[in-house]
């Protein structure tokens, strides 16, 4: 499913609506407080990595960017599926349940525009072409097959532009299970994927 692989992408990093807090608080140790810039690390570890990195002609540290915090996503996030059909949980694990629940949240907001970004893109083209064969076409019959496929195409673009949830939609708000997993807590958000109009999936609420 696009929405799920899109949580773990470079793009829906960049879509994060509290993306640079996020950053500061994931890569903490990095960040310098007075001077507002990330610095490397320091420590034993930090030079044998820095050594080996030099000896495969890698650099040894790059700032926090959409590619290290889409990596960090993909090492924290799990995707669990229920006994419901179509629902999923998604478990953010890591030792800050606060921030579990405030990155699970931003996750599938920017999933969201993601998908909506995309279904926007594809539906703009297509009504491109669809209006060229509309202006090309001379039998009455070609004329109503096109015109009925441009008018669901706008109706899309219509719905994908609104504020409404796209891909999915959230059916509980993401929260802290009573006890810590151990050794870390973890947030849960769980969506619901039922198959859509054409324009990516719609979630109902339950």
């Amino acid at each position: 499913d696009l929405f799920l692989i899109g949580l773990k992408s470079p793009s829906a990093m960049s879509l994060l609506p509290d993306r640079d807090a996020l950053m500061r608080r994931i890569f903490a140790p990095e960040w310098d407080d007075k001077t507002q810039t990330w610095r490397a690390p320091e420590g034993f570890w930090f030079a044998l990595r820095s050594w080996f990195a030099g000896l495969l002609g890698r650099p040894a540290w790059t700032p926090p960017n959409d590619q290290r915090l889409a990596a960090y996503v993909a090492g924290a996030l799990s995707i669990r599926g229920t006994a419901v059909p179509n629902v999923q949980h998604l478990v953010i694990t890591g030792p800050n349940p606060a921030l579990a629940v405030d990155l699970l949240q931003n996750l599938y907001r920017a999933a969201d525009q993601l998908s909506r970004q995309r279904e926007l893109a594809k539906a703009e083209t297509l009504i491109q072409i669809l209006q060229s064969q509309l202006a090309r076409a001379s039998l009455a019959e070609q004329r109503d097959v096109i015109a009925k496929r441009w008018l669901k195409l706008v109706t899309a673009q219509a719905l994908a532009r609104s504020d409404a949830p796209f891909a999915v939609t959230m059916l509980e708000p993401p929260s802290i299970p009573a006890q810590p997993v151990s050794p870390n807590i973890s947030g849960v958000l769980l969506l619901s994927l039922i198959g859509g109009v054409g324009v990516g999936f719609i979630v109902a609420l339950l």
